[in-house]
């Protein structure tokens, strides 16, 4: 089975299943990846060893093992996703700062047009706006029943100095609130099904490296320095846990 094709089935495999899967290797993702590079130097220096011990270690094998480790090599920048998300944050954190700086401005007016009448200020949702002002859902919800009571009170609201320009930003403000947070809520649901899709990138490149670990114990049977230098050690720092899968042992 091809490296391409044991991602595949894993991923479609995965998507059938409900158990979670965990990293196969201790130790951080560059370490793994980059020590990973450095055993696939070895062993294609002395490919021709492993090939008559086993006939599937060729080149082709170690062509396949070469294109693990990029793909690791890519999966293993978490801090990508990372930046994504906080770039998401930032922008509904700015759009929610319009949204309220929508509510002073709409507070201004009514309150100019409408200074005789408590009721009337209330309809536009200021007994409320401080349960609101810090919760996206609330706000959308918010922002729209203030729109609708703007345009009620166009009239009053445009006599006192309000533009129907104003008014109308008020729903531009909102939609975009509405579709940043859909943007960023969808990105935090799908991020679990990355990190997964990740992980099992990052595994298939450990399980080759463990393979040719394995092989290399008996090509190297007199020659425990040669043995040595296919043996993965974990870098010291954060550890990752045991997998789960058994296919990844």
């Amino acid at each position: 089975m091809t490296i391409l094709v044991y991602v595949i089935n894993h991923l479609t495999n995965k998507t059938m299943e409900s158990k979670k899967i965990y990293r196969a290797y201790r130790g951080r993702d560059a370490f793994m990846s980059s020590t990973a590079r450095t055993m696939h130097h070895f062993f294609l220096s002395e490919i021709d060893k492993f090939t008559a011990y086993d006939t599937t270690l060729d080149v082709a094998y170690a062509d396949e093992y070469m294109l693990a480790i990029e793909a690791a090599d890519t999966a293993g920048a978490d801090y990508v996703i990372r930046s994504q998300q906080a770039h998401k944050t930032e922008v509904v954190a700015k759009v929610m700062d319009k949204a309220r700086g929508k509510y002073t401005d709409v507070r201004y007016f009514a309150e100019k047009a409408f200074e005789n009448s408590v009721a009337t200020q209330g309809e536009f949702g200021f007994n409320d706006y401080l349960s609101v002002r810090k919760n996206k859902a609330k706000m959308i919800v918010f922002m729209d029943k203030m729109y609708e009571k703007c345009q009620k009170y166009a009239t009053e609201l445009i006599a006192k100095g309000m533009t129907a320009a104003d008014i109308a930003d008020i729903n531009t403000v909102k939609l975009e609130l509405q579709n940043t947070n859909t943007s960023q809520e969808s990105f935090k649901k799908e991020r679990p099904k990355t990190t997964e899709e990740r992980i099992i990138v990052l595994n298939t490149c450990y399980k080759i490296m463990a393979h040719i670990n394995k092989a290399a114990q008996r090509v190297y049977q007199d020659d425990y320095a040669k043995q040595k230098q296919f043996v993965y050690k974990p870098s010291p720092g954060k550890k990752k846990k045991e997998v789960k899968d058994d296919d990844m042992v």
